[in-house]
């Protein structure tokens, strides 16, 4: 779940920095984000580590396991009500850039 949570954050990094292009702002913006999500995935895990310690001597290692799982779980719930709009590229030029074979 956390693997899942990082490809969802990475993405919406990823959108951002395409419309912060388009719109003319700075590209830059896509440091300033993965740092944010390194940074808050940093916090977390500390927080985690730190309880699960105190939490296992009254739960069972399911139950804390469970717990430090939902959060992961929630982004990938919430990426499911992201609005994403398809990229149309031309079919030929695609299929000729992906080996180098000219799509023979």
């Amino acid at each position: 779940s956390i693997a899942l949570a990082d490809v969802v954050a990475d993405g919406i990094v990823v959108q951002k920095t395409r419309d912060a292009a388009a719109n003319g702002d700075d590209p830059a913006i896509a440091g300033g984000l993965q740092s944010l999500c390194w940074g808050s995935a940093s916090i977390g895990a500390l927080i985690s580590a730190y309880f699960s310690g105190s939490l296992l001597e009254t739960m069972t290692p399911r139950e804390v396991f469970g717990i430090a799982s939902v959060l992961p779980l929630a982004v990938g719930g919430m990426s499911l009500l992201i609005d994403e709009q398809p990229i149309r590229k031309n079919k030929k030029k695609a299929v000729m850039g992906t080996n180098g074979s000219n799509g023979i």
